[in-house]
């Protein structure tokens, strides 16, 4: 089960295997449901980034990879734990990186990243898919903003 399904997980593991997940991030998902809406605004959602890339420790020029706790995320950030907010966050940087627009592709990726990095556990493959998206985008010299 996808641990970036967090408004669906609970659900689905209920009605699929008949059981209630007890998990530190389900648990912590169930106190905050509903969550809320996602900015729509461009300068609320930039906003949004830069604060959810600072929560998580995620900037240019990291050495190490930070781990943040999904449940020490504050409640201004609870709506970048909606499912379609990484949808979105995805298809931006994907977008914007193979189509030369690297300010906005890096800050959708790293953004992304910090996502990542608060949604899955340290092992989970993603974690391991974005940085290296990252990398690949550093080293074709696509950084020149």
């Amino acid at each position: 089960m996808d641990p970036a399904l967090s408004e669906t997980r609970g659900r689905v593991l209920q009605l699929s295997y008949g059981f209630k997940c007890g998990c530190l991030s389900c648990k912590f998902m169930d106190s905050i449901l509903p969550l809320p809406g996602i900015p729509t605004q461009e300068k609320d959602l930039a906003d949004l980034a830069s604060q959810l890339r600072d929560f998580a420790g995620v900037h240019t020029g990291i050495s190490s990879l930070p781990t943040p706790q999904i449940q020490e995320i504050p409640p201004t950030l609870h709506c970048v734990l909606r499912e379609d907010y990484m949808t979105r966050l995805s298809e931006e940087f994907s977008k914007t990186s193979h189509e030369g627009d690297y300010a906005p592709a890096l800050s959708a990726g790293l953004t992304l990243l910090a996502l990542y990095l608060i949604v899955y556990p340290s092992n989970y493959p993603q974690i391991g898919k974005s940085t290296k998206s990252l990398s690949l985008f550093f080293a074709h010299g696509n950084h020149g903003f």
